[in-house]
């Protein structure tokens, strides 16, 4: 019965510390190490792993084919010392007020002041993001220091299957689709755009340590 029992217990062990890695993978940084050596073996699985990574590394650059399904930008004024970022409204019903209320309600940013302009109805929204926001800003600081932007992700990356791999002796192109997940900005902002599959190519290049991602 002793033994059934520390059995048992280890089975349960084993199981918590599988899930435990399997989370951990799956909510882990992104890791550009991978991409900075490179594989004898270019398999469909090390060419998947490989596209991961950049995918999630690079996402201003993936997302230029997909731009306004996986992040947005918001332009950051300094009108009378604010220092906050800015949403202009045009009159007659902007969409973008609703949205910004709904991004409020669900606690990622926070909107500090609202100035009309002479124009009757159009005005500036102006707002903080949330500490609930931050890991979802890609980058942010960019542009002139009167009229910086953030780049916010809305959809990341969470599989990526090759399909198949054109052979070449120094140059290899892989056939990949990528699948995303909606962040909270993206469920609000692009929810069906932002979760869509990518379909495209990567090429591979073959250096002196093996095949790399060719960016």
């Amino acid at each position: 019965m002793t033994n059934k029992k520390y059995f048992i217990i280890g089975i349960l062990a084993i199981i918590l510390i599988a899930l435990f890695v399997l989370f951990s993978h799956n909510n882990q940084a992104p890791n550009s190490s991978i991409l900075e050596k490179g594989v004898k073996n270019l398999t469909r699985e090390t060419a998947a792993d490989m596209i991961e990574s950049y995918l999630k590394v690079n996402p201003k650059r993936t997302m230029q084919f997909y731009y306004l399904s996986a992040q947005d930008e918001y332009r950051k004024g300094h009108e009378e010392g604010r220092g906050n970022y800015r949403q202009y409204l045009i009159d007659g019903g902007d969409p973008a007020l609703g949205m910004l209320e709904k991004l409020e309600q669900a606690g990622l940013i926070e909107i500090v002041a609202r100035q009309k302009h002479s124009i009757v109805g159009d005005m500036d929204i102006f707002f903080n993001f949330t500490e609930k926001a931050k890991p979802y800003i890609i980058k942010e600081g960019d542009g002139t220091p009167d009229n910086q932007y953030t780049i916010i992700l809305l959809g990341e990356v969470v599989n990526v299957e090759v399909s198949g791999i054109t052979e070449g002796e120094k140059q290899r192109i892989a056939d990949f689709t990528a699948e995303y997940k909606t962040t909270p900005f993206g469920e609000i902002i692009k929810k069906e755009e932002s979760s869509e599959e990518v379909k495209s190519q990567m090429p591979f290049i073959l250096y002196d340590d093996g095949w790399r991602i060719s960016s």
